[in-house]
């Protein structure tokens, strides 16, 4: 069968070019590039420093809520700490609980108290509080039985998944 002007097959025709072949391979992993970009990059998720995850249920449950609730304090007439939230396999946990002690909430509150009375800037005075009050914080496992146990040895804790498994990452932020 005779082969008209206009029968023709893109491989041969790249073969016989091989500068159009490349330049039609470049576009093709540039496409797939940009279409994985915007599958997987986050669309305005912005890293909110005055919101933090909490559990009123010893890390059954989280919910978000300001950064100035020092834990533990009330909310819903239940007793809340704040949740470390985890990932493991995508799913998302409750790594472990933090609360000030006593003494460190109570200069916190009155910290958070006097910047809203003399409108001082909120973020810089109350955070930079509370990074200087980490060291007063008490860490623990959720669910019932753990102890709680001084920040130095929160690192030694051993954060498994429900499944058992070892997080593969902390959410930083909600």
């Amino acid at each position: 069968m005779p082969q008209s002007a206009y029968d023709f097959s893109i491989r041969e025709s790249l073969q016989r070019n091989r500068k159009v072949g490349l330049a039609v391979a470049m576009i093709m992993i540039l496409v797939a590039a940009g279409v994985a970009t915007h599958y997987l990059w986050p669309h305005g998720k912005q890293f909110d420093p005055s919101k933090a995850f909490y559990t009123e249920d010893d890390g059954r449950t989280y919910f978000v809520d300001s950064v100035y609730n020092f834990p533990p304090f009330d909310h819903n007439g239940k007793t809340a700490v704040e949740a470390v939230v985890a990932v493991s396999d995508g799913h998302y946990f409750v790594g472990y609980l933090l609360r000030y002690k006593p003494e460190a909430r109570k200069e916190l509150q009155e910290k958070y108290d006097d910047a809203v009375k003399n409108n001082l800037p909120l973020q810089k005075t109350v955070l930079d509080a509370m990074g200087a009050m980490s060291g007063q914080m008490e860490g623990k496992l959720p669910g019932p039985g753990h102890p709680w146990v001084p920040n130095g040895r929160i690192p030694k804790l051993d954060v498994r998944s429900p499944d058992g498994k070892i997080p593969d990452r902390y959410i930083d932020n909600p």
